[in-house]
């Protein structure tokens, strides 16, 4: 089966190597090819993004202080869990993803 349109056409020189949009004539194309050089601009979002994951790449997840003290308390027999203090941050967790429990 062949299908023949205008967009189709132009995906299709895409993929050829001709790099040609449908406005342009392919002479500027070509030319525009040779003097630029290919760049990325970030939107502020992904730059806020970016940053964002850099600092959480400098962190540990683990939090070593927490870890050593509960590990202390349980093996002294001595670790308590408030079901109360559960109770509410599972429903605040509930809350930042709009689900009603």
């Amino acid at each position: 089966m062949t299908i023949y349109s205008t967009g189709v056409r132009g995906v299709l020189r895409a993929y050829q190597g001709d790099r040609v949009t449908l406005n342009q004539d392919r002479r500027n194309v070509e030319g525009k090819a040779k003097s630029d050089e290919d760049s990325v601009v970030l939107s502020p979002q992904a730059q806020k993004l970016r940053r964002a994951q850099e600092m959480v790449a400098k962190e540990s997840a683990v939090r070593e202080e927490v870890v050593a003290r509960i590990s202390q308390e349980v093996a002294a027999g001595t670790y308590r869990i408030d079901p109360d203090e559960v109770a509410k941050k599972l429903l605040a967790a509930s809350r930042l993803f709009d689900r009603e429990v």
